[in-house]
């Protein structure tokens, strides 16, 4: 139930910036692939900050993932990413490919059955990828891949669907 509020609270600031802004945010949910935590589910938002770069946009997002369990032990996974997006600029304006980097922390939960003392682990990791957004207006479906350098390298597939680009 926490981590479905924090996914609500991360989804719910784009509401709460100023009108200019929240003109030109993204916000919804994303699926994941982790090669390492298995299935994942979260949501994001993003906001534009064309006074700094034209294309740029600063985004984070939330997701719990559904890690294999071994016999005797429940895991779980939760990540927080940090990112900066910038929109590569191409002539087709139904496609629109990015680049990103940022930060992931991410957050190992082993409990033990029989009860005994859980496991937790915090880590780092810088994020490096892209993708591409498909279609023009309000709601953009959007694949891409990451990789995480950080303690042990691992890569990410994920799909999201953009609400409210606010394009000029």
């Amino acid at each position: 139930m926490r981590r479905f509020l924090a996914a609500l609270a991360v989804a719910a600031i784009p509401a709460l910036l100023p009108g200019d802004a929240s003109a030109q945010t993204e916000v919804g949910p994303y699926l994941a692939f982790h090669d390492d935590q298995d299935i994942g589910v979260g949501g994001f938002f993003k906001v534009a900050v064309p006074s700094i770069e034209p294309g740029l946009w600063f985004g984070a997002d939330v997701g719990a993932f559904f890690p294999d369990d071994s016999p005797g032990v429940d895991r779980e996974y939760f990540e927080l990413n940090l990112d900066a997006f910038w929109d590569v600029p191409v002539s087709d304006a139904s496609l629109s490919p990015f680049v990103m980097a940022g930060l992931r922390i991410g957050r190992t939960t082993a409990k033990l059955d029989p009860p005994g003392e859980d496991h937790r682990d915090t880590r780092l990791a810088i994020n490096a990828g892209g993708g591409i957004a498909f279609g023009v207006g309000d709601v953009r479906p959007v694949a891409g891949l990451k990789i995480e350098l950080g303690d042990g390298s691992a890569f990410v597939l994920f799909g999201r669907i953009a609400f409210g680009r606010g394009r000029d």
